[in-house]
């Protein structure tokens, strides 16, 4: 609510006929007007009022009683009406309450109890009081003056004017008579009318109730304020049909405050203002308003502005990378969250940020995406470093299962098996384990020393963690990738080779043959004693690829990459699932051939196809093989020294070893003796590949046989199979012949 000048009333009385009512009218209307009266110029718009007094006159001999500035202490503005409300200088009261005041009156002090009230009804002012006065006291005149200050309706320069219905002296009557003067007229009982004339006299057209307008320039509605300083300078725009008096801002639930004049290049004020303001953090209000010279007031003018609190970022980077999301000293607003990408160059990988925040301390975050919440003098470095994984990307193969105080692998069924994957010159890499019987996906990233860890869930199953490690030491060796596999409480050892480049296997690439030697014939009826006889083919691309049949007839297949330094891993999964053959082969490149010790070939119990050791079994033997060149036309495939050679057949149910004398000519095996067990072999030059049949003597049926020959350095080129008897497995030797002394 607007404050409005407070009034000076000065009530002046003289002894008389009791006065019952005093009524005015004030007849200059609607101008506005300065004129000069006794030596006090007043101005203003002129406004018709209206008001009433009644008296009580109770004391004779009244002459003056004063309204005394400190005395009138708040001017109120209700909805349709002004009330004054007038105070006890010494007790400070506010509240409405009559007024008590001495006066000297003829025969000594008198007191005299009064109040006055002023209501408004549109462009009419009703004015009335009521006092106990002393009797033959009549009310003279009711006036305002000047330094006591005015109020916006009616304006200053009027002057409160009664007239009397009865005889008695009666109050001044200032009217607007034509266009040119104003007249001052007094009427008394016992004088004649008299018209003086004003010392001077300024009038202007009708009287102006246009109101000012307001409008902010600056900010714009609901704008945006970004800075690091809260305070903002508000321009405002004000206009009106006349002049504009004063303009006034306020913010928030704070108080009005008058806006500055902006001055033109001949200082002379235009219709801006400029006022600067201290904002609050967040959505603050503006109101303004404008009054013009006629006291008009404007309407209360309401815009928004957000103010958001910049601070300056500090971003570093290192030589060798970028960032996306913000540059170094740019303005960020508190508190709010932003997000940075480190980019790295060509042949570099990003390292790491380092926040340094005065309200956290310094922080690290290895994430390539950094999401960060504004600080005051907050600092964010992104570190690059030269890409080590470039040098080692490509595939891995490998092998994993728990080891023994030597190290020696002890492999089971459930926590053995196979690792592949595929590594990235980002360090992402995927792949997959075989385990159990089951086949588990997995994907993820390496950490910058080479470390990283892989959570697998398989469904209705119980998790898998892998910690791996890359190689990352630049000697050029790459040792693959080790670490460890764990579940349900074990621990296995994992180590896979990277696939070996095309040069690197170039001296070992062609066809090979291998046995895995069974069990002693005497140990047949608890493994199998048949060797496990497969073809293989080491390609260009360091593709290892296998085929063949196990001691026990089971088939077998796969192929795997071997590594720069000759190894392969051999992981099959037999059985539905129900076994494994596992193990490291070496290629020697010197030979050359291939070996492998400590492959485990296990079978679990319950497994009735193939037929035979039903109550399964778990096996460590030794793998050895050969590369195979098919031999010319008129040359053998094994260079004895004689064409002499020994077949041995034992095992496989069989009651004795079945030992035979053969001949080896142009890659035909042909029997020397009575042979009684009807063997029959064929080697296959081409491939090195024996197979065959024999009249089991117990069985009184033929059985099987298949094999494979190894060009082993002279003289010792042999060759190896298998056969079934009724419940065991049983072996094929094929080898040079004693030499007799």
């Amino acid at each position: 609510m607007k404050t409005i000048p407070i009034l000076k009333f000065v009530l002046l009385l003289a002894i008389g006929a009791r006065a019952d009512s005093i009524t005015f009218t004030e007849a200059l209307k609607d101008k506005y007007a300065c004129f000069t009266f006794e030596g006090e110029r007043e101005c203003g718009v002129q406004r018709s009022l209206k008001a009433t007094i009644q008296a009580s006159i109770k004391v004779p001999g009244l002459n003056e009683v004063e309204f005394a500035d400190e005395d009138v202490v708040t001017l109120a503005l209700g909805s349709q009406s002004i009330t004054f409300t007038f105070a006890d200088a010494e007790s400070g009261s506010t509240r409405n309450r009559a007024v008590f005041l001495d006066q000297d009156c003829e025969e000594g002090p008198c007191e005299v109890l009064g109040r006055l009230t002023l209501s408004r009804s549109g462009d009419v002012m009703n004015l009335s009081a009521s006092f106990n006065l002393d009797a033959d006291a009549s009310i003279v005149a009711v006036g305002h003056t000047e330094e006591a200050g005015s109020f916006s309706g009616p304006s200053e320069g009027i002057t409160f004017q009664f007239s009397a219905g009865s005889v008695g002296p009666i109050s001044r009557q200032v009217y607007y008579q034509g266009k040119t003067k104003i007249t001052h007229k007094t009427v008394g009982t016992d004088e004649e009318e008299e018209t003086i004339d004003l010392a001077s006299v300024e009038v202007s057209g009708a009287a102006d109730y246009t109101k000012p307008q307001t409008s902010v320039v600056f900010p714009k509605p609901n704008a945006t304020y970004r800075a690091d300083d809260s305070n903002l300078d508000v321009r405002i725009k004000a206009t009106d049909n006349a002049s504009v008096s004063e303009v006034f801002v306020a913010l928030n639930d704070g108080e009005f405050l008058p806006a500055e004049a902006i001055l033109d290049e001949e200082d002379e004020p235009t219709d801006h203002y400029l006022a600067s303001l201290e904002l609050a953090p967040g959505l603050n209000t503006l109101r303004t308003y404008a009054v013009d010279r006629d006291a008009n007031v404007s309407r209360t003018n309401t815009q928004q502005v957000t103010y958001v609190i910049v601070q300056p970022l500090t971003l570093k980077t290192g030589p060798d990378g970028t960032v996306a999301g913000a540059t170094s000293g740019q303005l960020l607003e508190l508190n709010k969250r932003y997000k940075l990408s480190a980019k790295p160059d060509k042949n570099f990988l990003f390292e790491r940020w380092v926040i340094e925040s005065a309200l956290h301390g310094t922080n690290t975050s290895n994430a390539a995406v950094l999401t960060f919440a504004m600080e005051t003098n907050l600092a964010i470095c992104a570190s690059f470093i030269t890409n080590k994984f470039l040098s080692i990307t490509g595939s891995y193969n490998g092998l994993f299962a728990p080891t023994n105080d030597l190290g020696e692998a002890v492999v089971a069924l459930t926590n053995a098996g196979f690792v592949t994957l595929k590594l990235t010159g980002q360090g992402r890499f995927s792949g997959q384990l075989l385990l159990a019987g089951g086949r588990h996906p997995f994907s993820g990233a390496a950490n910058l020393d080479g470390t990283a860890r892989v959570v697998i869930t398989p469904k209705n199953q119980t998790v898998i963690t892998l910690d791996l490690v890359f190689d990352l030491d630049e000697d050029g060796l790459n040792e693959g990738v080790s670490g460890t596999i764990s579940r349900d409480g074990w621990v296995a050892a994992v180590q896979a080779v990277a696939a070996a480049a095309r040069e690197t296997v170039a001296a070992l690439a062609g066809n090979y043959t291998f046995l895995i030697p069974g069990a002693p014939a005497e140990q047949a009826d608890q493994e199998p004693a048949g060797d496990g006889a497969a073809t293989a083919k080491l390609a260009a691309n360091a593709d290892f690829s296998m085929v063949g049949a196990l001691g026990d007839g089971t088939a077998f297949s796969g192929a795997v990459p071997v590594s720069g330094r000759g190894e392969a891993p051999i992981f099959q999964k037999l059985y539905g699932g129900k076994g494994l053959l596992w193990g490291w082969t070496q290629f020697i490149t010197n030979a050359p051939h291939l070996s492998a010790s400590n492959l485990v070939w296990i079978k679990n119990s319950g497994i009735l196809r193939p037929p035979i050791y039903t109550n399964g079994f778990a096996v460590t033997g030794v793998l050895n093989g050969a590369r195979y060149v098919a031999p010319s036309a008129g040359s053998n495939a094994v260079d004895w020294p004689t064409t002499n050679g020994v077949v041995l057949l034992d095992g496989g149910n069989c009651t004795a070893t079945s030992s035979n004398q053969v001949s080896l000519v142009n890659n035909k095996i042909k029997f020397l003796d009575g042979n009684t067990n009807r063997i029959k072999l064929t080697l296959t030059p081409r491939s090195g590949v024996i197979t065959g049949t024999f009249r089991h003597p117990v069985t009184g049926r033929d059985s099987s046989i298949k094999g494979v020959l190894l060009q082993l350095p002279s003289p010792d080129g042999i060759g190896g199979g298998w056969f079934r008897g009724t419940t065991e497995s049983g072996y094929l030797r094929l080898e040079q012949a004693p030499t007799v002394p």
